[in-house]
């Protein structure tokens, strides 16, 4: 082991056979046998303020340049490591996960998973704190058990199918320490006594001695898991029969998963019709009224939301995303855009209210009317249509099927007074199921 080279990253292991890095340091892992990392710390780098309705991290404009491009650098170089045969140990994690400032689109966020940096696929993390832990799986840390089991913790466990779970919480399959063999390296993920609290100064440092000596002991029967297939690296310049063909078929794969993935990633952000308000509300109406059919353009002056046309109609459109049903004050703005809209272009507008009523409710419990009666009697007179983003979302559904019904159903929404009358049943387009089938 004396020759084996390790580092520890935004973890402090005070050892002579430890080097010390941050994930956002210029320090490669590369050249490393043994890389142990704690990603919880990776975050808070970068992040200085957290989402009160996520519990994410915000990492915000200014870090989010770095924090983007260390996080494509640290995933390359770990894939290396992996196909260099060496060991990856991330201690068990709680935040894993960040919204990051996106510069293309200042409004939104996206999402980032620090789980995504390793081997991990069709697992569910579920943050929990404990230290009741049992050992489930291979004899390679039957040390590391026995030197920490007093003091090991952990902040969140795994759900899933795992090939080589390692611990579990005490009577229980929810998984907090597991191994995975990729390409010809081993990572495991770890439960650990770094934030173990001791009173006794001495006694803290005997136990953060022993994790750090079984980690060393732990990498050295590591290596025994994935077999003799560490093949050097010239071997690769050698192929075997139908070799070629597979890693052509592999990459083709990972093309369309990667593909398949950001089309995914685009039709799960249309939910945000029936969860969100605000901007984000205001951007996935534009799309889909822009999907549907319409000509959209935002309003110049921040007034009304959008000014949609069709041929040779147009309307202004008022989004609203509320907890609670519409009101008449949401009407009497729209009915204000409208006026100013005609006198700035002589052109009288149509008035579209587009609602998501009740938007903290799941939509089996939105059972009460999204608007008062007394509403509808002024939408009427003033020749307001009012539709809610279900119906706006069934709409597009419906086009989508059957596209010979798009003159007809934008008509119906340019010639309604009053509420639009059709396509309420969020069932006939959305499927629920329970969480358990997820």
């Amino acid at each position: 082991m004396s020759n084996a080279t390790c580092i520890s990253v935004n973890v402090s292991i005070d050892n002579q056979l430890f080097d010390n890095a941050d994930f956002g340091s210029d320090v490669t892992f590369l050249g490393y046998d043994l890389v142990v990392i704690n990603i919880e710390n990776v975050i808070a780098d970068y992040a200085f303020s957290t989402d009160i309705e996520t519990n994410f991290l915000i990492i915000e404009e200014g870090q989010h340049y770095k924090f983007k491009r260390d996080y494509g650098r640290r995933i390359q170089e770990f894939k290396e490591l992996y196909e260099r045969g060496k060991c990856v140990v991330l201690l068990n994690p709680k935040n894993t996960k960040c919204h990051v400032f996106n510069s293309r689109s200042p409004a939104e966020y996206d999402d980032y998973d620090l789980l995504k940096l390793f081997p991990i696929r069709n697992i569910k993390q579920v943050i929990a704190k404990g230290n009741n832990i049992e050992k489930v799986g291979n004899s390679v840390v039957e040390e590391y058990w026995e030197k920490n089991r007093h003091w090991l913790e952990y902040s969140s466990y795994f759900e899933g199918k795992f090939k080589h779970p390692l611990f579990c919480i005490r009577g229980t399959d929810k998984v907090v320490g597991f191994y995975e063999l990729y390409a010809n390296g081993v990572f495991l993920c770890l439960p650990s006594t770094i934030e173990v609290d001791q009173r006794d100064v001495k006694e803290k440092a005997e136990i953060r001695e022993r994790f750090t000596e079984s980690l060393i002991q732990l990498y050295e029967k590591a290596q025994n898991l994935a077999g003799d297939f560490n093949i050097p690296s010239w071997a690769k310049s050698y192929l075997l029969p139908e070799e070629e063909s597979k890693k052509s078929r592999i990459a083709q794969i990972e093309l369309e998963l990667e593909r398949l993935g950001s089309d995914l990633k685009e039709l799960q952000s249309f939910k945000t019709i029936f969860t969100s308000s605000g901007k984000v509300l205001e951007n996935t109406v534009k799309s889909i009224l822009s999907e549907i059919g319409f000509a959209c353009e935002e309003s110049k002056k921040k007034r009304h939301d959008l000014i949609i046309t069709y041929e040779d109609k147009t309307a202004v459109v008022e989004v609203k995303g509320l907890t609670k049903s519409a009101a008449e004050k949401d009407v009497a703005q729209l009915e204000k855009w409208v006026g100013e809209y005609y006198a700035e272009t002589r052109v009288v507008p149509k008035g579209l209210l587009v609602v998501n009523v009740y938007r903290d409710k799941e939509l089996q419990d939105r059972t009460d009317e999204a608007f008062p009666n007394q509403m509808i009697d002024y939408s009427k007179t003033r020749n307001h249509c009012l539709l809610t983003t279900i119906q706006l979302l069934n709409i597009f559904y419906d086009v989508q099927k059957n596209p010979e019904k798009k003159d007809s159903l934008i008509k119906r929404i340019f010639d309604t007074a009053g509420v639009f009358e059709s396509h309420e049943d969020w069932s006939k387009c959305i499927r629920h199921v329970e969480h358990k089938q997820l």
